[in-house]
């Protein structure tokens, strides 16, 4: 199969094959040409961890914020990814730490959900917010303590993520993370001063959910 100049860079920024993307940038490569998906080759070095290709692709004119058909940009994709080389790239580049895809989702979220802590650190010295809400109203440091990601929650913490937030339906970080069971989230957020015995729209409490689980164990000892 033979592929196009345009379509053989995108594959080459996705790959992360520096030389070759030189190449074809030589021979008329587009730097802005996008996939069925809406993917520049700047998204897919920021999704494939190419920090070396999104550093060339600025160079020659990338846009940084250029948004996909999801609405994500480079930095979020490498936010999720872990892909810390990329972000500082991307950051040097001036992308913006604001920007929110189709659900709302921020890269400090996206860094936050996949328990990229010196991420979120760099996000958040860039100007990064944490008290933003994706579209249900969670922030990041709901989804550190959901996904149990202890260091990333310390990182909010120190950098004062409000441990009493609430999204749309009443649940604070502590709530979501007695939701799922995330004993050392729980530890740490009661110490920062978390309210065990706040109550969500539904009435639900951390120390309710809690008790769930325990109940769930010792039914499951019984089996």
């Amino acid at each position: 199969m033979s592929y196009t100049t345009d379509q053989a860079f995108l594959f080459a920024s996705r790959d992360a094959n520096l030389p070759l993307m030189q190449h074809l940038l030589f021979r008329g490569a587009d730097v802005h040409v996008k996939n069925a998906h809406g993917n520049t080759p700047l998204v897919l070095a920021g999704q494939n961890s190419n920090a070396a290709g999104a550093a060339f692709l600025v160079q020659h004119g990338a846009r940084v914020n250029e948004q996909n058909g999801i609405g994500n940009t480079p930095l979020l994709y490498a936010a999720y990814g872990g892909h810390q080389a990329t972000v500082k790239v991307l950051l040097d580049a001036g992308a913006d730490v604001h920007i929110q895809n189709h659900l709302g989702n921020t890269p400090l979220i996206y860094a936050a959900y996949s328990g990229h802590a010196r991420i979120v650190d760099m996000l958040l010295d860039a100007g990064a917010d944490p008290e933003h809400e994706e579209v249900f109203g969670l922030t990041a440091l709901m989804f550190a303590a959901m996904r149990g990601h202890l260091e990333t929650l310390q990182v909010l913490l120190s950098r004062g993520a409000d441990i009493h937030h609430q999204d749309q339906k009443g649940n604070t970080a502590l709530i979501w993370a007695a939701v799922c069971d995330r004993t050392e989230m729980i530890t740490l957020l009661q110490a920062a001063g978390a309210d065990l015995n706040h109550a969500n729209q539904d009435g639900e409490t951390a120390l309710f959910w809690l008790e769930q689980h325990q109940h769930l164990k010792e039914q499951n000892e019984t089996l």
